[in-house]
């Protein structure tokens, strides 16, 4: 076998068994998927997105009301689901504003110490989910 090809077959060994350690960085190192981005692409697909969830939220209103009828009950129940989702969107915009510039930081020094901060991140946060969660199907 010539070298080159001898070479192309253990880079190949060598990333399937990086693959096989972690199935999502087959997802994750695809160059489709994380391409470059400008600014205004980005802002433009942040924008259709909140669009897109807009029109959402809309029609659920719309299946809300027909379903249901516009009653107090009704009222009730879209205000109780209003008070979590405006919890949950606080800490998940104060998340994400937090763990970004740590996770750049963590990024410039090493893929790995950053891996190991969004994981130690992610796990704090969702135990937290979960405790509170808990707690508050504990007191219905």
């Amino acid at each position: 076998m010539p070298p080159e090809l001898s070479n192309l077959a253990a880079n190949q060994d060598s990333r399937t068994l990086k693959h096989k350690a972690r199935p999502w960085s087959i997802i994750c190192t695809s160059p489709s998927v994380l391409k470059k981005q400008t600014i205004t692409q980005a802002a433009v697909l942040i924008s259709v997105l909140a669009l897109i969830s807009k029109f959402i939220g809309f029609f659920r209103e719309v299946l809300i009301a027909n379903y249901f009828g516009a009653t107090g009950q009704t009222d009730a129940f879209v205000v109780a689901m209003l008070i979590p989702g405006s919890i949950l969107g606080l800490f998940a915009g104060g998340f994400s504003t937090l763990v970004i510039p740590f996770y750049l930081e963590r990024k410039s020094r090493s893929e790995e110490a950053a891996r190991k901060f969004v994981d130690s991140a992610l796990l704090v946060w969702g135990s937290v989910f979960v405790v509170v969660s808990a707690a508050s199907l504990r007191t219905m």
